[in-house]
């Protein structure tokens, strides 16, 4: 649909028009920056709970910058982790489901987590997400700290439908379906994997459909879409219920 709108001519600024009326996205403005950050947070807490973390938003006052609470289940003998979690939306740069924001995370937002994570017991684990990368600081500071912290990028791919409105952006009013995010990086610390199982690792998982994938060749090329990472845990990717699926890794 992207494409045939771009085959549109711009003649009068026509097209540019078109897109704005039809196709806005819920972090597009007049969406305030509380509404947008409330559709992030509930789209995340949905994708979380498909990798077998029983999650659920808070936000309330008093909750020290707290945005997510769950525990990820895990098979035995490994007990279930606690986490608590930030999110991070940048809307600028974040136009299609292959763009990434043009900013990053800077360590100032690590370090933010590690000070919410201190008044945590010393067993659960910092999640910080966003739809932006990483930047260099940001991974250097999580991976020289002293608590578990795990970083994940997760962005939208698909956009939920305005719910009982015409228009997706009216404000106190979430979508009866979550847009969907898609994990483009995932790493924790040294004090994170003390937590985590042993098997469980971060996987790029490619697809036939893929555009980084030649048809009938194994080779990369070069493609704006990263590949999408999975988690694998003792050669099973995981499922909602945080243990191995039984099918295949597609």
């Amino acid at each position: 649909m992207q494409c045939a709108l771009n085959r549109i001519s711009v003649r009068h600024g026509f097209g540019k028009r078109l897109r704005r009326c039809c196709f806005s996205t819920w972090w597009d403005p007049p969406a305030s920056n509380a509404h947008v950050g409330k559709v992030y947070e509930h789209a995340v807490v949905h994708t979380l709970r498909s990798i077998g973390l029983d999650a659920y938003g808070t936000g309330r006052a008093g909750d020290r910058g707290v945005d997510f609470r769950a525990t990820w289940h895990w098979p035995p003998p490994t007990a279930g982790l606690l986490v608590v979690g930030q999110c991070k939306f940048s809307r600028k740069g974040q136009e299609t489901n292959t763009s990434f924001p043009m900013s990053t995370v800077p360590p100032t937002s690590v370090r933010d987590l590690e000070g919410t994570l201190t008044h945590e017991g010393g067993s659960t684990l910092g999640m910080l997400v966003s739809n932006q990368r990483f930047g260099l600081g940001a991974i250097r500071q999580a991976m020289g700290s002293q608590l578990p912290l795990l970083l994940l990028t997760l962005t939208p791919v698909t956009f939920p439908a305005p719910s009982n409105s015409s228009n997706p952006l009216v404000e106190n009013t979430l979508s009866t379906s979550e847009p969907e995010l898609r994990c483009y990086g995932c790493q924790w610390n040294h004090a994170a994997a003390r937590l985590l199982p042993s098997g469980l690792v971060a996987v790029p998982h490619y697809t036939t459909a893929h555009p980084n994938r030649c048809v009938g060749s194994t080779s990369a090329i070069e493609s704006k879409t990263p590949p999408e990472i999975i988690l694998i845990l003792n050669g099973q990717r995981l499922s909602a219920k945080g243990l191995p699926s039984s099918g295949s890794l597609s």
